[in-house]
Order: structure tokens, then sequence, then C-alpha cells
């Protein structure tokens, strides 16, 4: 959100996953490997069709573009932290940095840091030296992309009426992309299953490993903001809070996986920073997103079953 979290030199300098260490790929090891253990001959692809900083109006975008022409059987979103814990409403695509026009106004423009940033990212895979330089360059380079202000995350003023003001954000901003991304897969006769992603601030300190701890401590420092009227956190319990009654009301089946620190991962680093995960994060990740989905390719395989 405010970008402190990223900084490697209080997060650590990690590499980007590889393909193995992947949420998708530990899922659809997951799926395999259950129906293996009852000797069924099925097996399924997750595709990681997942894009960084997009919200659910661009995923609606990017489904009518691309997504839908792979006729999947499911659609699985893993959401929430790019457009739910703001405190006003704003235009999802007018007002988000990370929208086409955004973009394509950036390459248009050439700066030399965006092609440096590409150079020394692909050298990182090899060199430590460049793996911190990418980071550099990236943040020089967004310094000339980013907006003077991003609406998506302001706080609000006071609690006072909340949810009223709230359920108005929501209503002009994610859950209209939602009931439009829900209809098109009624329309495809495609499953769709929205996770609420991982948030270092939803977790218990005390469940963490020691390096993700101190992380929990610089986030929450960190997202507290410049004289914020109100707390982060809080609002985002709220938010939280608030949720599943939307999705209910959508008919979205909806999971919340935003918390998955327990005593079984306490020795385990989960989080690269304020939500991405670690290999050992995305894995515990796929382990808790295991049960619903297995459930729905379940239930895909016995639809085919009965069609022959």
């Amino acid at each position: 959100m405010v970008g402190g979290p990223r900084d490697s030199s209080v997060t650590g300098n990690h590499r980007h996953l590889a393909n193995d260490e992947t949420i998708t790929f530990f899922l659809e090891s997951e799926i395999n490997e259950a129906f293996a253990r009852q000797s069924l001959p099925y097996s399924v692809e997750v595709i990681n069709a997942g894009i960084p900083d997009y919200n659910s109006s661009l995923h609606l975008i990017y489904y009518n573009e691309t997504i839908y022409e792979y006729d999947p059987d499911i659609l699985l979103f893993l959401d929430g932290n790019n457009e739910f814990y703001g405190g006003r409403s704003f235009n999802p695509l007018k007002d988000y940095r990370n929208t086409g026009v955004s973009v394509i106004e950036s390459f248009n423009g050439r700066y030399p840091y965006f092609a440096l940033y590409v150079g020394a990212r692909y050298l990182g895979r090899y060199s430590k030296f460049f793996q911190t330089l990418q980071f550099a360059l990236l943040k020089r380079w967004q310094s000339e992309e980013v907006p003077p202000h991003v609406p998506m995350y302001d706080l609000p003023e006071s609690f006072d009426h909340f949810n009223e003001d709230y359920d108005h954000r929501a209503r002009r901003t994610f859950l209209r992309t939602y009931t439009q991304l829900k209809a098109a897969a009624d329309f495809a006769s495609t499953t769709m299953l929205l996770f609420l992603q991982p948030q270092m601030l939803f977790e218990e300190p005390s469940l963490l490993s020691p390096e993700d701890e101190r992380t929990w401590h610089y986030v929450s420092e960190d997202w507290k903001g410049p004289a914020a009227k109100v707390d982060r956190t809080e609002l985002m319990r709220r938010v939280r809070s608030k949720i599943p009654e939307y999705m209910r009301e959508l008919g979205i089946e909806y999971y919340d996986v935003a918390s998955i620190g327990s005593a079984r991962t306490a020795d385990r680093t989960l989080y690269i920073d304020y939500c991405h995960m670690t290999p050992d994060g995305a894995r515990v990740l796929a382990e808790r997103m295991f049960p619903p989905v297995f459930a729905r390719v379940s239930e895909v395989v016995q639809s085919r079953q009965g069609a022959r």
C-alpha cells in the first residue's frame, strides 16, 4: 500500500518464486495426489493466471480478453489487498495506477529506468547484486510513474457511519465487478470460488516465526500512515467482517484464508512482506485452499462421469 513493506533492506532481498514454489503448483500437486490415493485415473491442471496489482475490474477485463478461451472448469480468485482496505470510493480503472492507460503511457514514455529494471531482473537469477539492483531500479522507475495520490487506500475520517459508508464504497467498486464476474462464470457454466488472501496484519504474532514476527512489527508501524485519523488495522478488520455477507448476497462461494499462521507452522517463514508468500507460505496457503477446491473438482469429475 505505501511501498515500505517491499523494502528489501527490511524484509529481505527475496528472489522471485520459481514455478514449483507457487500456490498453484502446490494446489495442483495436492489435488492430483488425492486422486492417486483414491486410485482414480484423473489429473487436473491449475493455471496461474494471476497478474500483480490487479483488482477485480482488471480481472473482469482479463477474463473477457483471455481467460474464457481456456474454458476453465473452475475459476479461483485470491483477492483482497488491492482494493478492499480503503475508506472511500474511487474509480477502479481511472484512479488505479496499473490500468492499461497508465501502463501504456509508461511504455510510450520509454523511461530508461524500466529498461534497466528489466535487464537487472533477468540477471537477478544469477547474481545477488542484480537481485538488489532490480528493486532499486523498480523503485526509481515507479517514482516516475506513480500518481501523487492513490485514492484506493485512503483512510476514512472516522468510524462514524462506517457500515453505511463502506457499503456505498463496496457497491461502487468491487461489488460491481464481482457481480459481473459471477455472471460471466454462470454464463460459461464455470464454478467460481473467491478466497480472501493472506494479510500479515491479520496474523497473531505469537504464532509466527521470528522473521515473520519482525516483518509483522514493521508492517504494523509502516501501515499507520502519516497522521492517520483511524487505525488502518481496525479498518481492515471491519472490512474483513463484512465480506462474507457481501459474497452471500452475490451467491459467490467465499473462503477466508487471510491468516495462515499457526502453532504448526511457527518454525516456518511464511511471508515475504505484508501479503506475498514465501515458498513455505505458498504451500501452507495451498493446504488451506485445498478442501473446498478439491470438493468442486470432484463435482466436475462426477458430472462428467454422469454425462458418459
